[in-house]
């Protein structure tokens, strides 16, 4: 855990160590907590970092200017150390999944692109429609515009599949 001073010691400490999960305060000496997350939503690694404010401000315009500055969570003080803590588990649980969805995204697009460069090379060799059948239908269906629903169903499929446990190292 890091702790820091005011916004401009959090950004600091952010940078150095790229924590998975910030805690901040809207009032802050300096650089106040909207700025503080600014900055670090601007930073690579900063991009995809939970934020949560935690404040003893209880206003809508409060909660609002947290969300633009790229909150992804808003808890009010005096917090119930039990919510807290489900909140932090289910921001770090959210950056997992993003994470994995990604990885999936970009799985299915390179197995498209794959599939599309070996057809469209069938295609410039000749060999296009004169080997097996449904070779013609398959260039046409890998030639058509994504269909979102389908797209939705496969990402869908792949989600739901269990994740193989990494070995450490």
């Amino acid at each position: 855990m890091l702790l820091a001073e005011n916004g401009a010691d959090g950004v600091a400490a952010f940078e150095a160590e790229r924590p998975d999960c910030v805690l901040m305060d809207v009032r802050m000496p300096g650089m106040d907590g909207f700025a503080a997350c600014e900055r670090i939503r601007s930073l690579s690694a900063g991009a995809r970092t939970p934020i949560l404010f935690l404040t003893a401000l209880r206003d809508v315009d409060t909660f609002d200017a947290a969300l633009r500055a790229g909150g992804d969570d808003f808890l009010t003080k005096p917090v119930r150390p039990t919510e807290l803590a489900l909140r932090v588990r289910a921001a770090l649980e959210l950056r997992r999944l993003d994470a994995t969805n990604r990885e999936y995204f970009d799985l299915v697009r390179r197995q498209r692109d794959d599939l599309m460069r070996l057809e469209l090379q069938k295609v410039r060799s000749g060999r296009h429609g004169g080997g097996r059948a449904g070779e013609a239908g398959f260039y046409r269906y890998l030639t058509k515009p994504v269909r979102v629903a389908e797209l939705v169903q496969t990402l869908e499929e792949l989600l739901a599949r269990p994740r193989p446990e990494r070995s450490p190292g």
